[in-house]
């Protein structure tokens, strides 16, 4: 027996992954055109996340809250960096950016990302879980997911940066959509340091 439970909380968030995986077939199919791909990856990776906190909220077996936790922190761990190379694609600014940033961009998620996979103590979905609730959590758990969220978020806020600065000199339609960019991106800043804070809904 699996104890589940539907709260309109975890409504909400079926229908995210919904529309999430709307818009990333429908920006998917955008491609060639500039950042399109990047942002169908980003778009995918935050239905990961609601797609995990689906599982998360919605039960009270552990072990399936874990498996929940590993999906949610995979695309949440992704996001900042696939925003960057979409935002650096979108403004024109990839081949003047740092080739170190890049890597380091695509490196440190990854590195990250695996070890939450593979459930090992740096990142341990026990201690993460800890987090999102406002525990107390274990001294690795910490130090490595610190740097992480400090990292995630300096790349939220370049990618702002630099939708910014293209929404000042942008005209017309151009700058609507690189408006609703920004707003879509500040939303999502935002919901990622409250879930960090842990004052999102239990």
């Amino acid at each position: 027996y699996m104890p589940w439970r539907v709260t309109p909380y975890a409504l909400l968030l079926v229908l995210s992954t919904l529309l999430g995986v709307a818009v990333t077939a429908t920006v998917w199919r955008e491609r060639p055109k500039s950042g399109s791909t990047w942002l169908s990856l980003a778009s995918f990776a935050i239905t990961l996340w609601a797609a995990g906190q689906v599982i998360v909220v919605s039960t009270t077996a552990v072990e399936m809250r874990l498996l929940g936790n590993r999906i949610t922190m995979a695309g949440a761990i992704a996001i900042p960096s696939l925003f960057l190379f979409f935002t650096l694609a979108y403004t024109g600014r990839s081949d003047e950016t740092s080739g170190v940033l890049k890597r380091l961009a695509v490196l440190e998620p990854a590195v990250v990302i695996a070890l939450v996979l593979v459930g090992h103590e740096l990142v341990s979905p026990e201690v993460t879980l800890a987090i999102g609730r406002g525990d107390a959590f274990g001294a690795f758990g910490y130090d490595l997911m610190t740097v992480h969220y400090a990292f995630g978020n300096a790349l939220l806020f370049v990618n702002e940066y630099l939708l910014y600065k293209m929404f000042l000199r942008s005209r017309n339609v151009f700058r609507k959509r690189t408006f609703f960019l920004l707003a879509l991106l500040v939303v999502l800043h935002a919901t990622h340091l409250v879930t960090v804070l842990a004052v999102s809904p239990p």
